[in-house]
């Protein structure tokens, strides 16, 4: 042990995470010195959940003794009043799932929870019932000091005051992800929404038609932009429409998560976005009018390009990737065989290239036959 002594604090910490909390734990109860170093680590992250006989959450009282070092609380199954009304000076991250009832109390302590806790900066829930929570999200919008990311999927709201004052709340955050059907707001308030702070969004387009429309309109500062659902048919040209209608001078990242989109759609897509330093499609529908698009708008910018399960890119087009896109680093397609490269006769101007993965290899030391060549 008398190594680990002498290591200093940013290895110790280093250290710890390869250990799990029972040897942070460990660890603490054998010194002083390591006592000081792995306390705080030990306490960084609690989970609060209703438990078992065999797993138990910590006393409330030792919960608070160590209160100054938690940054990350997870709850789960249930919320539990007094773990809510203690002081987390340092709580930055908020996890709440599985809680799909709370009754008045559990309410109104989640209530104390945000308003003694402004610091917070990442909220995530899953299955939550917050009917009726308006007070939540207004202290949110006008206490939290600093809120960064907002991750909701299957949540009550319940009246329409809590859904205006959950839009309302939407727009102090920097990133957004939104994985469930949600209620639009009402018109008075959909007409004063801006999301000027919001720089990354990550939605499902099939479930939130009614309103994707405002966030995409009054979002002017995004950077990246990640869609996922089902994207055909008429939804997928109101989007399409929609972003040809927006104003993103900053977006440079575009992410597709889509079982089919059609052709069309996708190069309509590249079409209506600024100029890409990255753009990910993963689905089917990729073909000559989307790589068209892709090729006379966004060659000259993009550093990552990913391809998975597009079975319309072949391997002319790879080729014409890795010969034109100067400034590519990441380049990953499936179903591309590394021989159709070894015999291309353009030669590579992605000279920054560090990544080159999903390509089919048959036989294997092609691949490095490839690699020698270039």
């Amino acid at each position: 042990m008398a190594s680990l002594l002498d290591l200093p604090l940013e290895v110790t910490e280093m250290v710890a995470g390869y250990l799990l909390r029972h040897d942070h734990k460990a660890c603490a109860q054998t010194c002083r010195t390591l006592r000081a170093a792995f306390i705080p680590i030990a306490w960084s992250s609690i989970e609060l959940g209703k438990g078992s006989a065999h797993s138990l959450p910590p006393l409330p009282s030792v919960v608070q003794a160590h209160a100054n070092h938690i940054r990350a609380i997870h709850m789960q199954h249930g919320l539990r009043p007094h773990y809510c009304a203690i002081e987390y000076r340092q709580l930055q991250s908020l996890d709440l799932q599985h809680i799909p009832y709370m009754a008045r109390e559990e309410q109104r302590s989640l209530v104390t929870m945000a308003q003694m806790n402004s610091t917070i900066q990442d909220l995530h829930l899953s299955c939550v019932d917050l009917e009726g929570m308006q007070d939540l999200w207004e202290t949110i919008r006008w206490t939290w000091s600093a809120p960064v990311s907002l991750s909701v999927d299957k949540i009550n709201l319940g009246s329409s005051s809590a859904i205006d004052a959950f839009w309302l709340a939407c727009t102090r955050y920097q990133e957004l992800q939104l994985g469930c059907a949600l209620p639009a707001p009402s018109s008075i308030v959909s007409s004063r929404l801006v999301f000027d702070h919001l720089k990354r969004l990550k939605v499902d387009s099939s479930r939130l038609v009614s309103s994707l429309r405002k966030i995409l309109l009054a979002s002017p500062n995004l950077e990246h932009l990640s869609l996922y659902g089902r994207l055909c048919g008429p939804p997928s040209m109101e989007l399409v429409k929609t972003m040809q209608s927006a104003r993103w001078k900053r977006l440079k990242s575009l992410h597709i998560h889509a079982s089919y989109m059609a052709d069309e759609v996708i190069s309509d897509m590249l079409d209506a976005v600024p100029r890409l330093t990255e753009f990910k499609l993963e689905g089917y529908g990729f073909g000559e009018q989307a790589f068209d698009s892709l090729r006379y708008r966004h060659f000259q910018t993009l550093q990552t390009l990913s391809l998975d399960r597009a079975g319309g890119f072949s391997s002319e087009m790879a080729q014409e990737v890795l010969a034109h896109c100067s400034l590519l680093r990441s380049f990953s397609a499936s179903h591309l065989c590394i021989g159709d490269f070894v015999k291309s006769s353009s030669p590579w101007t992605c000279t920054r290239l560090e990544q080159l993965k999903d390509f089919v290899v048959s036989p294997p030391e092609r691949l490095l036959d490839a690699v020698a060549v270039r």
